[in-house]
């Protein structure tokens, strides 16, 4: 969508400059100047017909520090003039030879954070013009290999409108290479907060999606979702398939009850099926011959949402919780409850290396109504992951959340460990059987993360720490103390790789930003 409304807004830039001349390099510095800022360098070659109903452009290239990522070809926008004069951008037929997108571009710093963003009821944007694209074609779009995993080329067709707070797309986009397809009609209106999407996916066999996602044999896959009515009683209807069998899905749903606030909707989904095709033998008996999602929820205009149903049930799983979520972002309250078990071990379904576990119990809870103390425990038994084997680890935290003049939340953790192994004998032996330790921290907004207590203990050889860790966007300052105890050398000598004997002390106090 990004490279259509280039396109568009690039065009609709040489309209003022109908009253000034239909010099090409004059509306080439305009669009340029108007599309380009820090950070971002836009380039236009051999404009022409400013003056017309038919304008074409040469080329367009859009760079940033790194280099050119969107280049375009061969563009024409056949359209009414007259009809700006009206409010409307009506234009019959937008074309482009080619497009090349190798990458995306970097991001912007000074874009508004998800943090800051204000929660406000879903409406179509109310735009100083009426845009309709009676014909949108592109014949040859490349993509780098960045963006999909390998490069290809694709064509689009479609059109599309936004008119009075009414949105409507009919595109299509199919790989050149390749018999895979995707079709997308939508429409929206503001005004009755109706909602229409057909969505098809199709890719044949060998595809960048079964390929991407290691599904065995790479088969064909198949993804539609359709729904037809108002928000107030919408429900969409999900089913994706492999080698034309339908493998999973259900339905997802959206309701305004006409007793509800303004801005307030309840959610649901309901989807479910047999995943055991699309994943590895060894991960059967974790997803079993039914894997089955269960969401129910609310949320409101100015922000809370209330998770009023979390089930998530597979072979070896079994997953639920509620949450409730304030306007100020912290919960109101909490509460999850899972265990993954089988016959024998069972492989999680994370990326490699192959972690099996026999037993995993995860409890956690909070309610203001009861104090402003949360607790989570999580023991994992039987955990086995690339040469590191342990009998048994066993975490446990609780805290406080608490609200006031700033917002704060405390955590003191401890974690427990038996039978640590590991098929390095020296690694193993530096370690310990039985490592433990414990972390104290507190999170107050607006300020650094205070680690007032990290204690970490294995056999004798003890880790003290206390600091100060700032935010991501800051570089990730540290500030701290650390002191290293260990009491006997001898036991660090395979990581050494030299004989070790005696005893060391070590404190380090500063300060830096790793990023």
């Amino acid at each position: 969508m990004r490279v259509i409304w280039v396109l568009v807004f690039c065009f609709v830039l040489a309209a003022p400059a109908v009253a000034q001349d239909d010099d090409p390099s004059y509306v080439e510095g305009l669009i340029q100047d108007a599309l380009s800022e820090a950070g971002r360098d836009v380039r236009v070659t051999g404009f022409r017909g400013a003056l017309s109903s038919n304008a074409t452009m040469e080329r367009l290239t859009i760079a940033d520090e790194d280099g050119v990522w969107l280049s375009l070809e061969d563009a024409s926008l056949v359209w009414s003039r007259a009809a700006l004069l009206r409010g409307r951008l009506e234009v019959d037929e937008l074309t482009a030879g080619r497009i090349e997108l190798s990458r995306l571009p970097q991001s912007d710093p000074d874009a508004p954070k998800p943090e800051d963003a204000e929660a406000t009821p879903f409406a179509l944007p109310d735009l100083p013009v009426s845009i309709e694209l009676g014909e949108l074609r592109a014949d040859e779009v490349v993509l780098g290999p960045s963006l999909l995993g390998e490069a290809a080329t694709l064509s689009v067709t479609g059109k599309m409108s936004l008119i009075d707070g009414a949105a409507d797309v009919d595109l299509s986009v199919v790989r050149q290479d390749r018999d895979d397809r995707l079709t997308l009609i939508a429409a929206f209106a503001n005004a009755t907060n109706a909602l229409k999407i057909d969505l098809d996916v199709q890719e044949a066999a060998g595809g960048i999606l079964s390929r991407a996602a290691q599904i065995p044999g790479a088969p064909s896959l198949g993804l539609t979702v359709t729904g037809d009515a108002p928000l107030s009683a919408f429900e969409a209807v999900i089913a994706l398939a492999s080698d034309g069998v339908d493998r999973f899905g259900g339905t997802v749903g959206i309701s305004a009850p006409e007793e509800a606030a303004p801005g307030a909707y309840q959610f649901r989904a309901n989807l479910e099926g047999d995943l055991r095709p699309l994943v590895s033998a060894d991960l059967h008996p974790f997803f079993g011959d039914r894997a089955a999602l269960r969401v129910a929820g609310r949320t409101q205009a100015g922000g809370a949402v209330t998770l009023d149903q979390m089930d998530m049930t597979t072979g070896a799983l079994r997953l639920s919780g509620t949450l409730a979520l304030s306007e100020d972002g912290l919960p109101d309250r909490f509460a999850l409850e899972g265990r993954i078990a089988g016959d024998g071990p069972v492989r999680l379904p994370v990326a490699d290396p192959v972690t099996l576990v026999d037993d995993v119990v995860l409890t956690a809870g909070f309610d203001t109504a009861q104090g402003d103390g949360w607790a989570a425990d999580v023991t994992v038994r039987g955990l086995d992951r690339d040469g590191l084997s342990v009998d048994q680890a066993v975490l446990k935290a609780f805290g406080q959340i608490q609200r006031g003049m700033a917002r704060a939340v405390t955590a003191d953790t401890t974690f427990e460990v038996t039978g640590f192994a590991h098929r390095d004998a020296a690694l193993s032996t530096a370690v310990g059987p039985a490592p433990d330790g414990r972390v104290v921290l507190r999170w107050t907004e607006g300020a650094p993360i205070d680690i007032s207590q990290l204690d970490l203990r294995s056999a004798g050889a003890t880790l003290q720490a206390s600091g100060q860790v700032d935010g991501l966007a800051d570089g990730f300052p540290i500030t701290g103390r650390a002191v290293l105890s260990a009491p006997d050398l001898t036991r660090f000598a395979g990581l050494a790789g030299r004989p070790l004997s005696g005893a060391a002390n070590l404190g380090v106090d500063g300060m830096g930003t790793p990023l």
